[in-house]
């Protein structure tokens, strides 16, 4: 298994998009860039739609892009006090070193955003930058580490988080995905089960597609290691009907593939081929 969960929206595991979905955010990119010509760039302002810009960039999986605008507000003002602005800037700059893979970096990082995030007492802060550094620490094979932070960051947990429009940061849900995406490496399905089923009792009521088709699939794959053939259909089944509402392919991809999966265990070749010929 690739040591890559998932990046800010990340977080949380990889990050599905359709070729829609990163149109519309090469759209709102050109917009965002556009007003930026209308900010001073020591305002507030401007970083903030910096942020916004490579956070898009993000989403569209384009990393190395992504790191001109934390480049642009390096030397800004912000970054000289202790502000969620000057947090939420190295948040996704660790989210750019953790997909560059530049794993050793971001463990070192992840340990100074913790120590903003503390001067901040900001739990939604400390919540997203343990969480960072479990992920890193998973991305280099320290399990015990990973799922030790990620623990912590659960503990920190808000009731109810401020939310940034204009950044982003890993959520519970995202964390409980994780946490159960490592124990299912470790094939401690009974765990990772408990994980997965509290992000899906986290987003019942969420349109974060995303976070809710990974929650699915994860649950589907251990109903599946557990022999629950019937619930293992089922979530691959609610993946397949979200992924036909929003006509997303990548969705259709996860979903097709728990489908053929689980056909296959029970000898109906028909039905398997129907959506083998769909891929």
């Amino acid at each position: 298994m690739k040591r890559k969960l998932f990046c800010c929206c990340l977080v949380f595991n990889v990050i599905c998009f359709s070729v829609y979905s990163q149109l519309s955010g090469y759209k709102q990119i050109d917009s965002a860039q556009k007003v930026l010509k209308k900010y001073d760039s020591n305002s507030s302002d401007y970083f903030k739609t910096c942020l916004f810009i490579s956070n898009k960039y993000i989403l569209n999986e384009n990393f190395v892009t992504a790191q001109i605008c934390p480049d642009e507000i390096s030397e800004s003002d912000e970054l000289k006090k202790i502000t969620a602005l000057h947090y939420l800037h190295l948040s996704l700059q660790l989210i750019i070193y953790y997909n560059r893979n530049l794993n050793q970096l971001g463990i070192k990082e992840s340990k100074n955003a913790i120590a903003l995030a503390e001067k901040l007492n900001d739990s939604l802060l400390l919540q997203d930058s343990y969480a960072l550094l479990g992920l890193f620490y998973f991305n280099i094979d320290s399990i015990k580490l990973s799922i030790n932070n990620l623990n912590k960051a659960v503990d920190f947990s808000p009731g109810a988080p401020v939310l940034y429009p204009f950044a982003d940061v890993i959520y519970l849900d995202d964390i409980f995905i994780a946490l159960a995406e490592i124990h299912t490496v470790n094939k401690n399905y009974n765990q990772a089960l408990e994980f997965a089923h509290k992000a899906n009792r986290g987003l019942k009521n969420s349109t974060n597609y995303q976070s809710i088709v990974e929650a699915y699939n994860i649950t589907a794959l251990l109903m599946y290691e557990l022999k629950e053939m019937d619930s293992s259909f089922y979530y691959c089944n609610k993946i397949d009907k979200i992924a036909q509402f929003l006509d997303n392919n990548n969705y259709k991809l996860v979903g097709y593939t728990g489908l053929i999966k689980w056909y296959d265990t029970e000898n109906e070749y028909k039905k398997q081929r129907k959506y083998i010929k769909r891929i």
